[in-house]
């Protein structure tokens, strides 16, 4: 049975990773998903989330990045995971064990807040009424896909989103907690900040005034902004633009291998090493306000580029098909704090800074960028938003793949900008042609 573990994060990249590490263990792929949700983190914690991680982009708001998560995930079972939680060993199967027993709907762990000094101690030694109806998101709250939709997700509350989810669970069936030798370990940084008597009678104080006295969400969260929350609000007016440029090493055999059909791997190796390294020194002499990753084609040409391009980030492609690919690298862009995306090969005759300035300028009135490759492909995508799903059910490595693509925009109701085509050199009369350009007369 797949268990998806979902993570809403911001600014996290201190404590993010052993939140991953916890959460996957020895588990198998099969057994346990992982999807982090970024609100729009300023403090590189997307940068943190591994290949086997997915990275999703979302609106700032635990509840929005909750079920954004859950509404991607693919198992049966939805664990949420705040992001300075780590869970316990063995907290799969008795998740899974909690979810059989008759009638239970829901449940979370008992709680330990790290570092455990002074009262901390015991804070730990607590134990929370095992059927209690309310129950918290710092103590990984579970259910199983199908009551989670039923009672309709997390309500969309700037806070307050797990108690409401935690009171429609238990009008569903019962609520349960783990036993408390599985404890769920959390940060004690909130009740630092704010000192652990205060924090925990304002936390007794905020939910007398939620449950009994009538007071919003909204009232509560002006009074309970975390250091974390402030600081990703920190001004920022310039657009963030971020080029995803798809590589692989110029290796015979590995690269233009269509080419290499009719000239040979190694002429075909040359022309493709001369084409990309044009294309990478132009765009990083001239493309300094500009994000910049290579997605690279497999994890063994991470190195070679880190090494020829260290002001690069480089990052190797997720498993997929290429739509599967492109999606995740616009994905992950967003998450990453894009306003706007493009995404580009690196063997196009003709693609330079130039074309991308011109990309990232259309981008100021269109939604959505394309630039066409003469063979009926493309060799330049780029978009304002994520969301758009311009990858489905596209016949790959064809000339049908522009029109396809172009036709999903019409479906999205996308207006898409195109560029001059260009020539993404697979022929020998194009190889030809180009060089008769290169090469001196």
């Amino acid at each position: 049975m797949l268990v998806s573990v979902i993570i809403p994060a911001l600014n996290e990249a201190e404590n993010i990773g052993k939140t991953m590490l916890a959460a996957r263990r020895d588990y198998p792929p099969d057994a346990v998903e992982i999807i982090v949700v970024d609100g729009g983190s300023t403090d590189g914690t997307p940068d943190t989330v591994p290949p086997d991680v997915a990275l999703l982009p979302a609106p700032r708001g635990r509840a929005v990045q909750m079920n954004r998560g859950a509404a991607v995930a693919r198992g049966d079972i939805l664990v949420f995971c705040h992001a300075d939680s780590q869970l316990p060993a063995g907290w799969r199967k008795a998740v899974i064990e909690a979810l059989h027993r008759p009638g239970v709907t829901g449940g979370t762990f008992q709680t330990r807040i790290l570092p455990a000094r002074g009262l901390f101690h015991l804070r730990n030694r607590w134990k929370f009424p095992a059927n209690w109806r309310i129950m918290f998101g710092d103590q990984v709250q579970f259910t199983t896909r199908a009551l989670f939709e039923q009672v309709g997700g997390f309500p969309e509350l700037p806070l307050m989103e797990d108690v409401e989810l935690s009171r429609a669970l238990h009008d569903a069936g019962k609520l349960i907690r783990i036993d408390p030798a599985l404890r769920v370990t959390t940060s004690s940084r909130r009740f630092q900040e704010r000192g652990l008597l205060r924090q925990i009678i304002q936390n007794a104080i905020n939910m007398f005034r939620y449950l009994y006295l009538s007071a919003t969400a909204e009232d509560i969260a002006r009074a309970y902004r975390s250091s974390r929350e402030r600081d990703a609000n920190g001004p920022s007016s310039k657009r963030q633009q971020h080029l995803i440029i798809y590589a692989k090493r110029p290796l015979p055999g590995y690269a233009k291998t269509r080419l290499g059909a009719s000239i040979g791997p190694e002429q075909a190796a040359g022309v493709y090493a001369r084409l990309l390294y044009d294309y990478l020194l132009d765009i990083r002499a001239n493309l300094p306000d500009t994000r910049i990753e290579l997605a690279v084609a497999a994890q063994a040409d991470v190195a070679f580029f880190s090494d020829a391009f260290p002001e690069f980030v480089v990052r190797a492609q997720i498993a997929g098909d290429l739509g599967t690919r492109m999606r995740a690298s616009f994905d992950r862009a967003f998450a990453k704090g894009a306003d706007v995306a493009i995404l580009t090969g690196s063997d196009i005759v003709g693609l330079d800074a130039t074309a991308i300035h011109d990309a990232f300028a259309a981008l100021e009135t269109a939604p959505a960028v394309i630039g066409p490759a003469t063979d009926g492909g493309y060799y330049l995508l780029g978009m304002r938003a994520p969301g758009a799903d311009l990858f489905r059910d596209i016949a790959w490595s064809t000339g049908a793949v522009l029109a396809q693509t172009e036709a999903l925009a019409r479906e999205h109701g996308l207006t898409i900008a195109r560029l001059p085509a260009l020539v993404d050199m697979d022929t020998v009369a194009e190889y030809e042609t180009w060089r008769a350009g290169v090469l001196p007369a």
